[in-house]
């Protein structure tokens, strides 16, 4: 991401600026040993045609540059693709279209399909905790933050993963500094596109 306006840009003139509205998304590396280990079985396993909702998955996640699909299925008429560039993020136009193209070229004469980005939901959540007494607050704090974080971060959740109170209270209530908590209030604030 560009921060800074380069030298020899500033040095022509005083009056540059730089933004930087919207991270740059969608470009990877090549295929690393774990991206190999997981796209192999799914080519094999679909045999390249898409009929079931996880043949349409597994070919979303074929396409160069998609890190994570999620089916909407609808009796096999309708078929909506919700997917995730690699490294997180809101899939540009680009990778929209050429997941279509390639799913399109799988997928049953019949059905009709649309690929749509994915972002991120905003968790709200008010707990009243009580940490064991040993341990100061900040501590505490941090370690339930942290703890949450880990859960529900990128790399360990998944398109549309569902977000339960019982989970929540689990996950708190199981940390060695957390005595017992109450959950006050929980809700999603989906981001529009």
């Amino acid at each position: 991401s560009i921060i800074n306006v380069p030298a020899y840009i500033s040095s022509l003139t005083s009056n540059v600026q730089c933004y930087n509205t919207s991270a740059s998304v969608g470009g990877s590396d090549y295929e690393t040993f774990d991206m190999l280990k997981e796209h192999i079985p799914l080519s094999i396993k679909t045999l390249g045609v898409a009929i079931s909702a996880s043949d349409y998955e597994d070919i979303a996640k074929l396409t160069p540059g998609v890190d994570k699909a999620y089916i909407h299925y609808i009796c096999g008429k309708f078929v909506d693709i919700y997917i995730t560039p690699d490294g997180g993020g809101i899939a540009p136009s680009a990778l929209l279209n050429e997941c279509y193209m390639n799913v399109l070229k799988r997928k049953v004469i019949t059905t009709h399909i649309q690929v749509l980005p994915t972002s991120m939901a905003t968790i709200y959540l008010d707990v009243t905790l009580t940490g064991k007494k040993s341990f100061k607050t900040n501590d505490i704090s941090t370690q339930v933050l942290g703890a949450l974080r880990d859960c529900y971060n990128y790399n360990t959740s998944d398109i549309n993963k569902t977000v339960r109170m019982s989970d929540l209270y689990s996950l708190m209530d199981n940390l060695p500094m957390v005595d017992y908590l109450k959950i006050n209030n929980l809700f999603l604030k989906p981001s529009a596109q």
